[in-house]
């Protein structure tokens, strides 16, 4: 039996049938559309972003694709928050529904011990102190190239196209200015480092809203990637251990 007038709303073109009593908000009302898609979906923190993973799945690609492709442009387009030289744990459900998990985290040097620690900032170090002793083996580019070597179907230049794209220059928007300008979020980690300086605050300032924000050399490094992964070449980069179930030690 169809429903009442009065029990149904539309909602960006589509007709929901409600129970008596219940409301939904409009299109006015919701902070973003309501949306709905017949054959993949794709959500991320940057418009950009998940125009790449939605360009990979267009073209053909998998989830796994698509993901890599976006967590490449996230890190290029939001460095104040995500970082290509960061860390991605990767959670994946395979067709089979068997869950896997890829653990994307960086390793320690092997020297990075307790004693190293006390030996070099005191004692009493509870904490090692920003800088070069406090980093870690990229762990994200390591998990990115063994999803595509396992699960994926792209390329490494195929799903890195757009991240590249944006490495060599993007206009600066709000969120991005606003990080990158005095008081912002990590504004002053950004000052640390002659090349960090160099990138994140060019001719000694932030860029300004509508300025072009470029990150050269991360883009040469994105290519490089293509000519390592791509043409059969270990990686750089420290190999992603091999994924494990992800009820056997991930949870635990």
């Amino acid at each position: 039996m169809a429903a009442s007038p009065s029990h149904c709303r539309r909602l960006d073109g589509l007709r929901v049938h409600l129970a008596a009593g219940v409301t939904l908000p409009t299109y006015m009302d919701a902070m973003r559309p309501a949306l709905r898609c017949k054959e993949y979906a794709v959500s991320a923190g940057h418009y950009l972003a998940a125009t790449a993973a939605h360009n990979i799945l267009a073209a053909g690609g998998n989830a796994v694709d698509a993901g890599v492709a976006g967590g490449l442009v996230l890190g290029v387009v939001m460095p104040e928050f995500v970082h290509v030289g960061g860390v991605a744990p990767i959670i994946l459900r395979l067709a089979d529904g068997t869950v896997v998990t890829l653990p994307g985290l960086g390793r320690w040097p092997e020297l990075a011990t307790l004693e190293t620690c006390k030996a070099t900032w005191g004692p009493d170090c509870t904490s090692v102190p920003t800088g070069i002793g406090r980093q870690i083996v990229p762990g994200a580019p390591a998990a990115w190239i063994r999803a595509l070597e396992l699960y994926g179907t792209k390329s490494w230049s195929e799903v890195a196209a757009t991240a590249v794209s944006c490495a060599e220059g993007i206009i600066v928007y709000p969120i991005l200015a606003h990080n990158l300008a005095p008081g912002g979020y990590g504004a002053e980690a950004y000052k640390q480092g002659e090349e960090t300086a160099r990138v994140m605050k060019p001719d000694g300032r932030a860029p300004e809203l509508g300025e072009m924000f470029i990150q050269e050399n991360l883009a040469k490094t994105l290519k490089v990637r293509e000519n390592h992964v791509d043409g059969g070449v270990s990686s750089v980069f420290l190999l992603c251990p091999e994924p494990v179930l992800a009820n056997d030690c991930l949870f635990k």
